[in-house]
């Protein structure tokens, strides 16, 4: 975007703008369904990944199915995402977004694999003026080089940790807390220091 802001608001994109879980459990139906790999075998390889690998990176995902084509899997993935990403963003995302478009830069924020990551916003179809940061660092060191061009910030995160590494870093930023009642995985992970100013079930600016 070509206006400078002054305000700007960070939000994470999975179990935050994105309904996860409901992606989650429908690659474990199809994967059930075109490749007979049951639910509990999803879940595990899927955890796998997230433990050698950081995170949940596409390749290594398919790759770990040794039993099946890793292409095929790949591209059931995108193709799970192209049909029905869009319909995962939860009912308030948009609303909000169109709401402070004119007083806030909207970011998104995410830590995960760059290229599923893009899969999932790409085709969520989201406003244009949403622009997006995807990395594999801590959230407070992806944001350091950013942080000073604005006199104010909010950030919506639905782990604690996550949290806590920007509250910590940067303590003038609003820290919001997302606890979604149909989406919040992470809910009961504990804070190191309880560094959330506000516990918030959906997306608002207190």
């Amino acid at each position: 975007m070509n206006q400078n802001y002054e305000k700007l608001i960070l939000l994470d994109f999975d179990h935050t703008v994105f309904n996860t879980t409901k992606y989650k459990n429908k690659l474990k139906q199809v994967f059930a369904e075109k490749f007979d790999i049951d639910p509990e075998t999803f879940s595990k390889h899927r955890e796998y990944v997230k433990q050698c690998c950081v995170v949940v990176d596409f390749d290594n995902f398919v790759e770990s199915f040794k039993e099946v084509d890793s292409m095929k899997l790949h591209y059931t993935m995108e193709g799970v995402l192209r049909e029905h990403a869009s319909e995962w963003i939860f009912t308030d995302v948009i609303p909000f977004m169109e709401q402070h478009k004119d007083e806030y830069e909207i970011k998104l924020l995410t830590h995960g694999d760059k290229e599923q990551q893009e899969e999932k916003i790409t085709h969520s179809n989201l406003p244009h003026y949403i622009d997006w940061i995807i990395s594999t660092s801590s959230k407070d060191e992806a944001i350091a080089d950013l942080v000073y061009k604005y006199e104010e910030i909010h950030f919506f995160d639905d782990k604690a940790k996550n949290i806590d590494n920007v509250k910590q870093a940067f303590p003038k930023i609003t820290t919001y807390f997302v606890q979604r009642p149909e989406d919040k995985p992470y809910a009961d992970q504990p804070s190191s220091c309880g560094c959330d100013d506000f516990v918030v079930e959906g997306l608002k600016i207190i």
